[in-house]
């Protein structure tokens, strides 16, 4: 599991997303990037194999245990700690 400041593009293109990814060592296997609703990495990374995305909001056990490799952003962490420390006062 990686946890990055942030993570985004200046356009929809995969080769910026290829570019911004390969220095973390995380393509090759199975990722999942966590992370806030950015358009253009949502476009950029779709072209991708074996990369998909979600948000901090959205992300489901099964989500979690389907890549080998974890990439959150800090707002997409917090915001997933925040949901887990509310179901835990609510129960």
């Amino acid at each position: 599991m990686i946890v990055l400041k942030e993570l985004k593009l200046a356009s929809p293109k995969t080769k910026e997303f290829v570019a911004a990814l390969t220095p973390l060592g995380v393509l090759g296997g199975s990722v999942l990037i966590v992370s806030g609703a950015d358009r253009n990495l949502k476009l950029a990374s779709g072209n991708v194999p074996d990369v998909r995305l979600t948000s901090g909001e959205d992300l489901s056990t099964y989500q979690v245990l389907w890549p080998d490799k974890l990439v959150f952003t800090e707002e997409a962490f917090q915001k997933l700690e925040a949901r887990l420390a509310a179901k835990k006062e609510a129960a």
